[in-house]
């Protein structure tokens, strides 16, 4: 791979200047609002390997959380933790990374009935990206939207693993000049550990969300609940 830069002077040149360069530091400190009525997307990063993390995180509009993070759990107990995230925070869609043992928790999920109706979507980060004349792959593509998007102003957790995870991996040029980031391998081989916290926050950008679909929902719940309190027939569930 060819001259390798991190993260955040990526995020820098895109900008064209050089007096803001720590924006994962940033936004650590950065609190947004007007988020609470836009589409929550939740991303699941499920670990790969021993010392790997599966993670759960939730972006809302500038806000992104982190749900759980988890160490040795297979991909039926990963599966229930998903589900139980699914059914507190509701979110609009639900992305998941479909490669290695990724597959197991997808095949979990729509088993037991959350699968593409339920918003589930699978991530795979060597697919062809939306934009082949920019990116070498998907994953380096979700990558550049989530750098855009901290660079814009965001807020994520105070949390220094994520800052880490953010600003670690490096990034090249393929032969085609597309933008190329690093391996997870070869980030282990310089002594850093997978960035599994980076990879969920990316991974929230694999798809868009209509700001209108949360409305309805609500909204659609909201007439359910009134439905069901209201209807005193015999013929009403529950009556």
């Amino acid at each position: 791979m060819p001259a390798l830069n991190s993260l955040q002077k990526y995020a820098n040149r895109q900008s064209g200047g050089d007096h803001h360069t720590r924006y994962p530091r940033r936004a650590r400190k950065f609190k947004a609002v007007g988020y609470e009525r836009l589409p929550k997307i939740l991303a699941v990063d499920v670990a790969r390997f021993g010392d790997d993390r599966t993670v759960l995180g939730i972006r809302q509009g500038r806000r992104f959380s982190i749900y759980a993070k988890l160490r040795g759990v297979d991909t039926v107990e990963t599966a229930n933790r998903v589900i139980a995230c699914i059914e507190a925070e509701k979110p609009d869609a639900i992305i998941v990374d479909g490669d290695g043992l990724g597959a197991g928790v997808v095949d979990q999920l729509q088993y037991r009935g959350y699968g593409r109706r339920a918003g589930l979507y699978e991530f795979h980060g060597g697919a062809k990206p939306h934009d082949p004349n920019k990116y070498f792959n998907r994953r380096a593509e979700v990558w550049g939207l989530a750098a855009e998007w901290l660079k814009a102003g965001a807020q994520i957790p105070d949390d220094p693993e994520l800052e880490v995870d953010l600003t670690g991996p490096q990034y090249g040029y393929s032969n085609k000049s597309q933008i190329q980031l690093e391996k997870k391998e070869d980030m282990k081989s310089r002594g850093l550990t997978s960035p599994d916290l980076g990879d969920t926050l990316a991974m929230t950008f694999h798809i868009s969300v209509n700001a209108k679909l949360r409305e309805q929902k609500e909204w659609f719940e909201q007439y359910q609940n009134y439905r069901y309190k209201n209807d005193k027939s015999a013929d009403a569930w529950m009556a």
